[in-house]
């Protein structure tokens, strides 16, 4: 089997950036308290979640019918889909020390973040 393709390997890094946008968005909506932070939690983190995997599996797909990822490779970015939930509950467990580093840095006055109710 051939390695990765470069477009294939663009359709994962396209999925994994949904994906992440996705969860970010639906994050920030966590500590939001307006009314319509639902609305944007489905509409918009929901979304791009769904798409996100769609296409991730879709790259699976392809790669394995046109014969550029093998059996193994396939099963190794399946069973990486299978324990996103696991990473997300490790990053979550970071919270304080971000937010503690949040703390730090927002003295500094050259520097961009973003974030609400620090």
């Amino acid at each position: 089997m051939n390695e990765t393709t470069p477009r294939l390997h663009r359709k994962f890094k396209i999925a994994a950036c949904l994906l992440g946008l996705g969860l970010l968005a639906e994050a920030a909506t966590l500590h939001w308290s307006h009314p319509t932070s639902f609305l944007f939690f489905i509409g918009v983190g929901g979304f791009l979640v769904i798409v996100g995997m769609a296409l991730y599996l879709l790259a699976i797909a392809l790669g394995r019918r046109r014969g550029t990822l093998s059996r193994a490779q396939a099963k190794k970015f399946l069973m990486d889909l299978m324990h996103l939930p696991h990473w997300i509950e490790e990053t979550l467990k970071l919270d304080d020390d971000i937010d503690a580093l949040a703390r730090d840095l927002t003295s500094n006055s050259d520097f961009l973040y973003l974030g609400r109710g620090i």
